[in-house]
């Protein structure tokens, strides 16, 4: 079914189908249903405006630059709320959203896929995921659980950032989900220099204070600016087959981490959850923890 609500029925995803991603075949992108309307709708209005013509169609809707090209202020804006309530009715009877890439300039079509692709890799992340069926065919694996929601600004979107989606994040084994081991926030961004989707992780100077985030409501998990914290680190994802592939850059990230000033990764998100290969280095260049012959291997727990 193109579209769900997670148990806390706190947010709703959806699927958008886009032709001529890499070819002429149909990608399927999994999105929440929220930002859809946001992501779309500036492409699709500002198209129609400018005469490109037909870049979109649903089952009950076909647009074309000869069907609806807005000619003035009011008629744009009607022209926008109009396509708003339709996209919305289709999305809402799960008949799907078409976009092709075909019709579109060659920086509109990046700059499309890149964001729908921040949108897929965001509602892959924000789940809870663990290690422990890993853990229990692997003796001295150890049972991990990581746990991902978005977060909610006190004010303006960070500077620096003003495509990206928020998250935040936190790793604890599962006999000790209150003593976690690793707490971060993520902004994921599209980055069109490297035609990517970055996951750029942040470091909270107070990490106590925000130990069981998730478990609240999504509303109340509000956060200033300020308390994000210095990036550490990047991730570069591209898509491959049937999910992401990303790595940290050449030569790894700094880091203060269990005996490591160096940490690389490479991540993996895939139909099942997500591998990651993450290791940690000292000061000659020699792994001091991390993953060795296998990666950490993440299988969602929550629903799907």
């Amino acid at each position: 079914m193109p579209g769900y609500f997670d148990s806390n029925h706190s947010y709703q995803r959806c699927d958008v189908m886009v032709r001529g991603v890499a070819d002429d075949g149909i990608r399927r992108f999994r999105v929440h249903r929220s930002n859809t309307i946001s992501v779309l709708l500036g492409v699709l209005v500002s198209c129609l405006v400018s005469g490109i013509g037909a870049i979109a169609t649903a089952s009950t809707m076909s647009l074309s630059s000869k069907q609806a090209t807005p000619q003035t202020t009011s008629s744009s804006s009607q022209a926008s709320l109009s396509q708003e309530h339709t996209t919305w009715q289709s999305l809402r009877k799960n008949e799907g959203f078409v976009v092709d890439l075909r019709s579109l300039p060659n920086r509109e079509a990046q700059v499309l896929t890149l964001a729908l692709h921040a949108e897929e890799i965001t509602a892959r992340l924000e789940s809870v995921m663990d290690t422990s069926t890993q853990a229990a065919a692997s003796e001295g694996a150890p049972a991990v659980r990581m746990t991902t929601c978005s977060i909610v600004f006190d004010g303006d979107i960070p500077d620096g950032y003003p495509t990206a989606r928020f998250l935040y994040q936190e790793q604890a084994l599962i006999e000790q989900l209150d003593q976690p081991y690793r707490q971060r926030f993520l902004a994921i961004a599209p980055d069109p220099i490297s035609n990517s989707v970055q996951s750029i992780t942040l470091r909270p100077p107070h990490p106590e204070q925000w130990i069981g985030l998730c478990d609240r409501p999504d509303t109340d998990r509000i956060v200033h600016t300020e308390e994000l914290g210095e990036t550490t680190c990047r991730v570069f994802l591209r898509p491959f087959t049937s999910g992401y592939i990303g790595k940290t850059p050449i030569g790894g990230c700094p880091a203060t981490v269990r005996g490591a000033v160096t940490i690389t990764n490479t991540v993996i998100l895939h139909d099942d959850g997500m591998d990651t290969w993450d290791r940690g280095f000292d000061t000659d260049g020699n792994q001091v923890w991390g993953a060795t012959t296998t990666p950490y291997q993440y299988r969602w727990s929550d629903m799907r």
